[in-house]
């Protein structure tokens, strides 16, 4: 009887909108609400800095890039193997480009790659993640650090949170 089959009433119960909301009030907002605060305590502390003089320009000769991407390698697909080699050519060309992902290669990581962003298996394609939060890391890399432009490849889930946080720091992107 298919009733009775575990697979079949865990499939019932992960569907069911009850545990969408569940799922939603204690793991989504939670980290939603953490990653707000941890970037406006970012914003509030380079403020302070600037005030006090501790906040030190740099030079303008190479552009200083933070790239969002739920696609990189090791996922084989032709968004992750554009993001790679678009990443590779700004660093060649003397950029520091920032990069945080669902997921690296760690052959191909380097200190300036975070493969930090929290992440769900892509229900469409299981190999695949995305990210549905930006994290505290992230947060507060927005929030502290000065950026020529900020890079969010789409689509993804992280796009509400980048487009208020980049429209508000005046950041373009």
């Amino acid at each position: 009887d298919v009733r009775f089959q575990p697979r079949c009433w865990l499939a019932a119960v992960r569907t069911h909108y009850l545990f969408s909301i569940a799922v939603l009030l204690v793991v989504y907002y939670p980290r939603l609400f953490l990653g707000w605060f941890v970037f406006f305590l970012a914003v509030v502390m380079r403020r302070i800095c600037s005030i006090l003089g501790i906040v030190i320009t740099r030079p303008v000769a190479n552009r200083r890039i933070l790239y969002i991407t739920d696609y990189m390698p090791p996922q084989t697909h032709g968004i992750a193997i554009r993001s790679h080699a678009y990443i590779s050519e700004l660093r060649r060309r003397g950029h520091e480009v920032i990069c945080f992902a669902t997921a690296y290669d760690a052959d191909k990581e380097t200190s300036f790659d975070h493969p930090h962003v929290p992440s769900i298996p892509n229900p469409f394609n299981p190999a695949n993640r995305i990210g549905y939060n930006s994290g505290v890391k992230l947060a507060w890399f927005l929030g502290a650090n000065t950026w020529d432009v900020v890079h969010l490849v789409c689509p993804s889930l992280l796009t509400p949170f980048m487009l208020l946080t980049c429209s508000w720091r005046g950041l373009p992107m």
